[in-house]
């Protein structure tokens, strides 16, 4: 039988402590997946590793900022009969974001590139009067081989979010952004 897992974004220190993870920075070529948007090309992206040597999960995050935007992205995998169950993108974005930052949502979708479908979520955060239109995307990247290319059993997803200063994200942007999201091959 196979284990569900809730894709709940890792809180990467509490992660760490006392369950056998360890914590490391890695470097852009470790990072699974590249997101570069146009938005945050003139910051300096941050990556960072947790990996459970016990279940094999694999926990990787890139966040990035520039004056007026800025973007995080997690690369999620696991190995042998787990694997990742979706979860509301709402319920994620909420627990990859500061809790006292007022969240609006907006609408959602799927955009599709090719056999790639990515879902988004389109929200608005206001942070100290700041308004700023963000996207969230959701896209699952490798599938449990025992079931194939059925949505809901990925074995290793890309997970995050692009907010910048201005209005709310249109469904056009979400078909931008998720061009800019793609494999680190």
């Amino acid at each position: 039988m196979r284990t569900w897992l809730a894709i709940l974004p890792p809180l990467w220190l509490a992660a760490c402590a006392g369950a056998g993870m360890s914590e490391k920075p890695i470097t852009a070529d470790e990072m699974p997946v590249v997101f570069a948007p146009q938005e945050v090309m003139d910051g300096e992206p941050r990556y960072e590793r947790v990996y459970d040597g016990r279940t094999g999960a694999d926990y990787r995050r890139m966040t990035i900022g520039s004056r007026r935007a800025f973007a995080e992205m997690l690369y999620l995998s696991t190995v042998g009969d787990y694997v990742f169950r979706g979860a509301a993108l709402q319920q994620s974005v909420r627990q990859m974001i500061k809790d006292d930052l007022e969240i609006t949502w907006g609408d959602s979708g799927t955009t599709s590139r090719g056999a790639v479908e990515t879902r988004w979520q389109a929200f608005e955060l206001n942070a100290d009067g700041v308004r700023m239109g963000c996207m969230a995307l959701r896209r699952e990247l490798k599938h449990h081989a025992e079931v194939g290319n059925v949505p809901d059993t990925a074995q290793a997803i890309a997970l995050g979010y692009l907010c910048r200063q201005g209005p709310a994200m249109t469904e056009g942007d979400a078909v931008r952004i998720a061009a800019v999201l793609r494999e680190n091959v």
